[in-house]
């Protein structure tokens, strides 16, 4: 995505270094390869029309999300398939919210800057009221192992490229 949006060197370096590993795991996941790559396409067709607000984009990182976190059909798969859409939603307002301003005097799409957000920390009761839908859904999985882990970055690690994109802002600003 980054590649795409600004075409930086380290985003083609990050690229280069991950394909194999990517063209690996594809093999042994095809069907949430394949999701992730119409989730992408979808995203990228989405994201080229920038007249109006959508949430589409966001609903495809979603869809994304869920093809990953269920490498398996069981009991568990639908509670799982909402988590991850729920989470990706919430991951994808989020990095919306962190790079509006950058994206808006790079004249980049934002789905924020479409509904007239003006500032990202503003949009933060929205990400709050994302965080816990993705939160109810994880509350009903049966998580054992690593549970701690997970909640730390539902509860906290998530938030983190949030709070440092804004706190650099405020101290700047003071």
């Amino acid at each position: 995505d980054d590649l795409e949006d600004e075409g930086n060197c380290l985003s083609a370096a990050a690229m280069r270094l991950l394909s194999r590993g990517a063209k690996k795991a594809a093999a042994s996941y095809p069907v949430q390869a394949a999701a992730v790559r119409r989730a992408l396409a979808e995203i990228a067709q989405a994201e080229e029309d920038r007249s109006a607000y959508s949430e589409a984009p966001a609903n495809a990182f979603g869809e994304l999300m869920a093809a990953l976190f269920t490498v398996r059909d069981d009991r568990w798969t639908p509670v799982l398939r909402e988590f991850g859409r729920r989470l990706g939603k919430l991951i994808y307002f989020m990095d919306a919210a962190c790079d509006l301003a950058r994206d808006r005097k790079k004249h980049q799409y934002n789905p924020l800057a479409l509904l007239g957000v003006t500032d990202g920390a503003s949009f933060l009761p929205q990400l709050e009221l994302l965080a816990g839908d993705a939160a109810d859904v994880f509350s009903r999985l049966p998580v054992v192992q690593d549970a701690a882990l997970l909640e730390n970055i539902l509860y906290s690690g998530v938030w983190t490229r949030f709070s440092a994109a804004f706190a650099r802002k405020e101290g700047q600003t003071t």
